[in-house]
């Protein structure tokens, strides 16, 4: 399953939760309107969002990460860097969703920071910022493909082979800064994934 489709899975899961756990309060309910309206606008409320980003219910916060992301002013980058130590591992999740959609190289030190703070970072949260590290390019998003590649970052984990094969086939993005030397002994990995994501 690809990413676009388990994450957006996760968020209708949160919608289709039973009602006792999606009853929300008038409040909440407007917020969620507001969010709603101002992403269908591409229109950045820094307030709307601050609020909703900080709203009790993680599936407010989630969906307003998102929805911040896909309004698409770099603004909310200050905004997103915060959600990726959030509580909920899902809000985590969407807002590295959130800032590989704007495709900004400013958004890069804040998956750097996230990446390197010694706070737990889950499997789905790690292959979120490299393909969002990849969407952002740049120095800071280039450095952290590579550095899952070449298992300078993470490369302790027990995850560290699916990370480093996201990291290879998300290297396309980066075009002219893919770290093509990382990726060759790749093609000779015994692993199928390893040499799919590389020649890809």
């Amino acid at each position: 399953m690809s990413r676009p489709t388990w994450l957006a899975l996760a968020v209708a899961g949160l919608a289709l939760a039973p009602p006792a756990l999606r009853a929300q309060d008038a409040g909440t309910v407007e917020t969620l309107a507001r969010v709603m309206a101002a992403e269908d606008a591409r229109r950045f409320e820094d307030r709307l969002l601050l609020r909703a980003l900080s709203d009790p219910d993680n599936s407010v916060r989630a969906i307003a990460a998102v929805s911040a992301g896909r309004i698409g002013d770099p603004r909310a980058i200050a905004l997103l860097a915060p959600a990726l130590s959030d509580p909920d591992s899902l809000v985590q999740v969407a807002a590295a969703f959130a800032l590989g959609l704007l495709r900004d190289t400013t958004a890069g030190p804040a998956l750097v920071r996230r990446a390197q703070d010694g706070t737990h970072v889950s499997t789905p949260l790690a292959l979120e910022m490299i393909t969002a590290a990849a969407r952002i390019g740049g120095r800071d998003g280039a450095g952290l493909v590579r550095g899952v590649l070449e298992r300078t970052l993470w490369g302790d984990r027990s995850d560290a082979d699916p990370l480093a094969w996201r990291a290879a086939l998300e290297s396309w993005r980066l075009g002219a800064a893919a770290p093509v030397d990382a990726l060759m002994p790749m093609l000779q990995d015994p692993k199928e994934d390893a040499r799919y994501g590389a020649a890809y």
